[in-house]
């Protein structure tokens, strides 16, 4: 595999760095949630550390994708000095359109053969549709996507419901209700399909650690339809401490 974008550990990659960074220079390479200061500092060469609540951190660098490429993702985690119990953490992608915006996974994961049609209007403030043919559609946590593409041009696409909560049959045709109401019309016919995902593209979610260093490692990771660049994700359980050390981080492409 050839190492395609960022590591924590300060080695040289010379198509990216023109010199090899100090534990400071790494810390400096992440920043938190909506531009804010990463809550990492450096505690020795190439090694990072967060403590405290509702840690929140991407990597500053926005990478871009190949198209038809997959990833590999890794990292070695494990508690700070003197720490004895942590909550658990998430790492991972966050992926981002041609424009940068962020793309959640309910607008850029489709559910499979979900596809099918409005078969009456759908007007602003409606908490239901009626559609075609929802056989294949699954009560989870998810959204229907409005004027979608077979061929998933529309993706990501941003014209969503707020969520599903329930899917019934009338009939010759379904009936789909939602948390809340709908903020845009849509007329009859429009095309539609079901929508699920998380925030992010997670290699660990809810991972535990120990005073050991502990590799986390996934590949074969396929960005999402529509995706043109990626940042590393790391994240602390919401409203918990939530104290790591991490080093050696890489995004790597397959070959």
């Amino acid at each position: 595999m050839k190492p395609f974008v960022y590591d924590s550990s300060a080695i040289l990659f010379a198509v990216l760095m023109t010199a090899p960074l100090n534990g400071n220079d790494a810390a400096a390479q992440w920043e938190g949630q909506d531009g804010k200061a990463a809550q990492f500092s450096a505690v020795s060469e190439g090694v990072l550390e967060a403590r405290g609540k509702n840690i929140y951190v991407f990597s500053r660098t926005y990478y871009p994708l190949k198209k038809d490429t997959q990833y590999t993702l890794s990292g070695e985690f494990r508690l700070p000095a003197g720490v004895q119990k942590m909550s658990p953490f998430y790492f991972g992608i966050a992926f981002y359109d041609q424009n940068k915006k962020w793309m959640h996974g309910m607008e850029s994961c489709p559910v499979i053969g979900t596809e099918t049609v409005l078969t009456a209007p759908a007007n602003k403030g409606d908490r239901t549709i009626k559609v075609k043919d929802a056989s294949k559609w699954r009560k989870q946590v998810s959204v229907t996507a409005f004027g979608i593409q077979p061929d998933g041009g529309d993706l990501p696409n941003r014209a969503i419901s707020p969520g599903i909560t329930n899917i019934v049959r009338q009939g010759d045709i379904w009936e789909i209700s939602f948390r809340r109401p709908l903020s845009a019309a849509y007329p009859n016919g429009t095309t539609v399909r079901q929508q699920t995902g998380g925030p992010y593209y997670y290699t660990a979610a809810n991972q535990p650690l120990t005073g050991n260093w502990q590799k986390i490692l996934r590949n074969r990771i396929q960005p999402w339809t529509g995706a043109a660049y990626a940042r590393i994700v790391i994240i602390g359980v919401i409203g918990r401490n939530s104290d790591l050390a991490v080093k050696n981080i890489q995004f790597q492409e397959m070959q």
